[in-house]
């Protein structure tokens, strides 16, 4: 189940909790914790297609070529390459990775880690 966090707050408690509260306290952090691997495994995702977006626009803007060269030399639209440069396309099909690599004379590496959190 996925929270949403919009605001974390600190509470600064004036006096000590009941046997009650406590006991909800546990059960929400323990629920927390039981969810933080999966947390993670978003965020390590998320930093990997930012980190692939920005690294594919270094390489376009470093061999000073525009949006509409890649997409030619791709096959691709130029939003589809805009888009990928600006992270808002953050589940690309290898296919497309490979196409735009190849538009801009570099290559893919793919490797397989172990998932964060995993034994």
């Amino acid at each position: 189940m996925a929270r949403k966090f919009e605001k974390l707050n600190r509470v600064v408690r004036t006096r000590p909790l009941t046997d009650d509260e406590a006991s909800a306290a546990q059960k929400k952090r323990a629920a927390a914790q039981a969810e933080a691997p999966e947390v993670i495994a978003r965020f390590h995702a998320k930093q990997a297609a930012i980190a692939l977006a920005l690294a594919i626009k270094e390489a376009r803007e470093g061999q000073h070529m525009t949006l509409q060269q890649v997409a030619d030399a791709s096959g691709m639209d130029v939003s589809n390459v805009a888009k990928l440069e600006s992270g808002q396309r953050e589940n690309p099909t290898i296919d497309t990775i490979f196409r735009v690599a190849g538009a801009l004379g570099k290559q893919v590496e793919l490797r397989l880690v172990d998932k964060v959190g995993a034994p």
